[in-house]
Parts: C-alpha cells; structure tokens; sequence
C-alpha cells in the first residue's frame, strides 16, 4: 500500500491503522520517502528530513509530520511486506529493524537515490495489479529486500545519525552494529553534557575499554564522534531556527562561543554566522 501526502500544515499519521489495509505486513513497517524538506515528530521531538531522505520507520504510536517555514511539504509511505529474516546486506542496524518490534527509525540520506527510486517506482507498478497473489507479493518483497540492500551497501556512512533514532537494546549483549546505534542514541539525548567518563558509567564499562570500543565502532575518538555530532546538530539549528549563535553553542555544551566558532569551521570551512548567511540565501 503507498499513500502520497502533499500538504502545508502539520499531518498526524498511526502507522499501525494504516497497515492494516495491507495483509500480512509488520503492524508498524514503512519506508517514508520526502520529496521536501519538513519536520517528523515523534514524542514531541523533531527531526529534520530533508529532500530524497528515505526514512525506515517502526512505531506503534501516531508520528506527525511538519512542513518548515509554512512551506508545504510532499511525502510517499510505503507498505510493503519487510519479513522478519529478509536478506538486506550485512548492515545489522537495517536488519535488525525488519525484526524488532521496538519503536525506531533509521534517516538514510547519502545514498544513490535513483536506484531507490527505481525500485520504489518498480514496487508501485506492481501494487497497482489487480487481482494481488502471492507471486505479485513475493515480488514487491524482494524488490524491498534489493531497496534495503542498497540502502545498506554505504553502511553507516549513508545514515543521518542525528536525525535516527535506532533500536535500544543491552548493549553488552548486542552486535557492534547494534551497539552503534544505542551508543548514538545516547549521546544525542544527553550532547549538551555527555563526555567518556560519563557515558562508560551510564554503560557501566570502565573508561579505558568504553574507549577502546567506540573507538572500534565509530574510527575515530568518543571526543572526536561527539563533536562530530555536536556540529551536524549546529548545521541543522543554523538552518531551520533563528536562535542566536551563542544560544546554539550553549545548547550544544560550549561555554566558549569562540570554542564553538573554531569547531564549526573546522568542520563547515566557515563561521556559523556565514554558514546561516549562505544557507538562508
């Protein structure tokens, strides 16, 4: 089942009512693509999509979509059977979602977009055949299962970490994919004040080997992916909010305008206010 929403004021959608129309699918399995930038909600927290974000969606609860700026937004849903063991690559994090039947969502956004489209496009012709039967959907599974496999072909590098909300699990007893994904999450719940010492205690790991192992997940240093994510949070406040440059630094956990200010040149090659500048023009 696709649905296609073009609107320019905010849109509440239960993904579990809305899969119904569709037999033997997951209560909660979507693939959202935005054809526009806009705003998804989820528990009054808001990530910003961008235009050709295709998100994996999970969630039991209503999720509300937002246009930016009054503007109105385009979005697709699709609902196509995800079976629980379908072959999508080795990216455990895509994997594990087909399973799960916890809340979450993974935001893809550097991938090559036209190959997804193509089987989107595929998937689409085919729901249209009446009347449907299992070859037609064995079909749209496995053009899903190819679409999933694309999306997992660039691993971590195609997933917008700061706007993902991945699965939560023990972390001791979870993959290293999946550990990503639980480490991330709580650094982006906690970025004003998370450090080393801090997140190694709340996982209950010593520091030492808490550094050692997201130093294995991420390639680089807990300070460094911290900052990484501090900085993609300041692109994203500098784009869609008029908050001042001080405000944002503060909320991110730099006392130091000027510490922030040479981060985030470091990381954009401009200041944040020529950053705005150029962005909002």
């Amino acid at each position: 089942m696709i649905y296609n929403y073009h609107q320019n004021h905010s849109l509440t959608l239960d993904l579990v009512a809305l899969s119904q129309a569709t037999p033997d699918l997951h209560p909660s399995s979507a693939l959202l693509i935005c054809k526009t930038d806009c705003i998804l909600q989820i528990d009054q927290h808001n990530f910003h999509l961008k235009q050709q974000d295709i998100v994996l969606l999970r969630y039991k609860q209503p999720i509300n979509l937002m246009p930016i700026d009054q503007q109105a937004f385009y979005v697709s849903l699709f609902f196509v059977p995800i079976a629980c063991g379908i072959e999508c690559g080795p990216n455990e994090l895509v994997t594990s979602m087909t399973c799960s039947q916890t809340d979450a969502h993974i935001v893809f956004r550097r991938f090559n977009y036209q190959i997804c489209v193509n089987y989107l496009n595929q998937i689409k012709t085919l729901t249209t055949i009446q009347p449907q039967d299992n070859f037609l959907k064995y079909q749209e599974s496995t053009l899903m299962s190819l679409l999933l496999t694309e999306l997992s072909r660039y691993g971590i590098d195609a997933i917008a970490m700061i706007e993902s909300n991945f699965l939560e699990y023990d972390l001791k007893k979870s993959s290293r994919s999946i550990q990503f994904g639980i480490i991330l999450n709580y650094i982006v719940a906690n970025l004003a004040t998370v450090n080393l010492t801090k997140a190694a205690l709340h996982f209950e790991y010593d520091p030492n080997y808490f550094s050692r192992l997201t130093r294995q997940l991420f390639h680089k240093t807990f300070t460094e992916e911290v900052r990484f994510i501090r900085m993609s949070e300041a692109q994203k406040l500098l784009e869609i909010t008029n908050r001042s440059v001080a405000d944002i630094a503060l909320t991110l956990g730099y006392q130091s305008p000027s510490t922030f200010n040479r981060y985030f040149k470091q990381r954009a090659g401009q200041t944040p206010s020529a950053y705005r500048k150029l962005y909002q023009t």
